[in-house]
């Protein structure tokens, strides 16, 4: 009695009898866009984009830090 079409790619929720109950498709369609998942895109935009601004700012900062404090290679390679 299983009716599930074995030739959909689309993930999807299963109950214990391995029957479909929802795919993640139509969970997002029900679920929808609004003001919520925009705030979460741009909170998440911030994050990624400080996070590779430390990067960036230690790539530099190792260089002059390695100078200025006589440092050695695997010392500079700590700092980051």
């Amino acid at each position: 009695d299983n009716n599930n079409n074995n030739n959909d790619t689309s993930l999807s929720l299963f109950d214990t009898n391995n029957n479909i109950l929802i795919t993640i498709d139509d969970a997002i369609e029900r679920i929808g866009y609004g003001k919520f998942q925009i705030y979460v895109m741009i909170a998440a935009g911030f994050g990624f984009a400080a996070d590779a601004m430390e990067i960036l700012l230690l790539s530099f900062l190792n260089v002059v830090l390695q100078r200025v404090w006589n440092l050695s290679v695997h010392q500079t390679a700590f700092l980051t």
